[in-house]
């Protein structure tokens, strides 16, 4: 069907004469011919802007793959560098705890020449623990 309207059309006839033509090789009326055209040119293009939907859908698809894609490498890079504070705030941590109790020591030392000096008559008291 779809050839010989196809050859008609590029013969040069009109729309008419095209189906007519084509009814008589098929067997067919020209009304027939044409109701069954117009059905194989709609699927035919209704196919065509499929493939096309499933071309843009894919396109859509790829770009929010690249976006995502783009999303988790800015993550990771953002964990890394959060990884890197931890680690340096626990080194840092360990620093200050353990000049804190070097502190704390001296302090202890502290009053303890304090309570000998106030306390002259009794030498054994001592501080032990804060």
């Amino acid at each position: 069907m779809l050839q010989w309207v196809n050859h008609c059309k590029k013969m040069g006839m009109a729309r008419i004469p095209s189906f007519e033509s084509a009814g008589d090789k098929l067997g067919r009326s020209a009304n027939a011919c044409y109701v069954r055209w117009v059905m194989l040119t709609k699927r035919d293009s209704e196919a065509g802007s499929s493939t096309t939907d499933k071309r843009r859908k894919w396109r859509q698809l790829e770009n929010k793959h690249s976006a995502i894609r783009g999303r988790i490498d800015q993550l990771e890079d953002l964990l890394r560098s959060r990884q890197e504070q931890v680690e340096q705030l626990v080194k840092e941590n360990k620093q200050l705890k353990e000049e804190m109790k070097f502190f704390e020591r001296m302090l202890v030392e502290q009053y303890q020449l304090l309570v000998k000096l106030l306390n002259k008559k009794d030498r054994d008291v001592r501080i032990h623990h804060l």
